[in-house]
């Protein structure tokens, strides 16, 4: 609880200007008036004070009926009375410092640590930022050699038919044609390699067929055609591919399904899809599987297909119709993956 300066002065057996002045000393300067009430906690630093310090004024009493004959302090118990004073004071003023101190200490010891930290981190920087250039020289220099010219590396096909006396790509591609006309590119078809693995399955996912039988003649022209056994056949040959194609119209008619819409797919069997089908039927195409985000869900449709896609596509975007996911891109696995569905659906 809070008590009055002069009050506690009573207590204590000192002049309220003597409690004062001892807080000055103790840092509480703003308890400057004997009437101000203090907090319990100046009152206990207060009382610790009074305690280490003598009185440095007397305390002022009522004068009684018979005054007693004040005896005069000796010299030696005068004079100590100020000195006790401001030896209290200087012992607060050394633990003030003492804790300024430690404080300094701790503070210092954190930046420290925080500079040995950055330098670690800066140096990890330095050490990343070179694995970086390095890397960097390397690809550019890899860049520079993909880049060099195929007829400047004698270990390359164009090279070697430069050097033979051939011009250009079109020249390059009569001369293989002719020499695989006559049979003539078995002997160093096992001998050919090539640094672009990728592009080269690419140019023969994409751009040969395999025809089960005779190639037919309604196949996209951007397609080069070969004929195989039909159990490795993409596509069935000649009149089978036509037959195929009316068998497939038919089962979507036998089914009610005229509003088809194939998602992914290669877009070279487009034309060859429209122009089979039954013309009852009515085809749509979307070659990217995002893109149905960009027309909305198929509500008018009776199928789709997701035709070779990467990732599924989900049921609401398929309106209300059927879907069905058929793996592979070529066009024997659309019609057969479709056949097999409807087929299973119906049983």
């Amino acid at each position: 609880m809070a008590i009055r300066v002069r009050k506690l002065a009573r207590q204590l057996g000192r002049a309220p200007e003597d409690l004062l002045e001892l807080l000055k000393t103790l840092g509480l300067s703003q308890y400057n008036n004997a009437n101000q009430m203090l907090p319990a906690n100046a009152e206990d630093a207060l009382r610790t004070a009074v305690r280490a310090v003598p009185p440095s004024r007397p305390v002022r009493r009522p004068p009684p009926v018979r005054p007693p004959v004040a005896r005069p302090l000796p010299a030696q118990e005068t004079s100590s009375v100020p000195l006790a004073s401001e030896t209290a004071r200087v012992a607060l003023e050394r633990q003030a410092l003492a804790r300024l101190r430690t404080e300094l200490e701790a503070a210092t010891a954190q930046v420290h640590a925080e500079r040995q930290s950055l330098e670690v981190a800066r140096a990890s920087l330095i050490t990343e930022q070179a694995a970086l250039d390095q890397e960097r020289s390397r690809l550019r220099i890899a860049l520079i050699d993909a880049e060099k010219p195929r007829e400047d590396d004698e270990t390359f096909l164009a090279f070697m038919l430069h050097k033979r006396g051939l011009r250009g790509m079109d020249e390059c591609e009569r001369a293989l044609a002719a020499l695989a006309e006559r049979r003539q590119l078995r002997p160093i078809i096992e001998l050919l390699r090539c640094d672009r693995p990728d592009r080269v399955m690419s140019v023969l996912e994409q751009r040969l067929v395999l025809v089960g039988g005779s190639v037919p003649t309604g196949l996209p022209e951007t397609l080069a055609a070969v004929a195989v056994a039909s159990d490795r056949a993409d596509v069935p040959g000649g009149q089978d591919l036509s037959r195929g194609l009316a068998r497939f119209g038919e089962i979507l008619m036998l089914h009610g399904l005229r509003r088809v819409t194939v998602v992914g797919g290669r877009p070279a069997w487009n034309k060859t899809l429209r122009e089979g089908l039954d013309p009852r039927v009515t085809l749509r195409f979307v070659s990217n599987p995002a893109d149905i985000d960009a027309t909305g869900p198929l509500a008018r449709n009776d199928l789709c297909v997701a035709w070779g896609v990467d990732k599924p596509v989900p049921a609401s975007k398929a309106g209300r119709g059927v879907l069905v996911h058929i793996d592979g891109d070529h066009l024997l696995s659309l019609l057969t993956g479709v056949e097999e569905f409807l087929r299973q659906s119906a049983a």
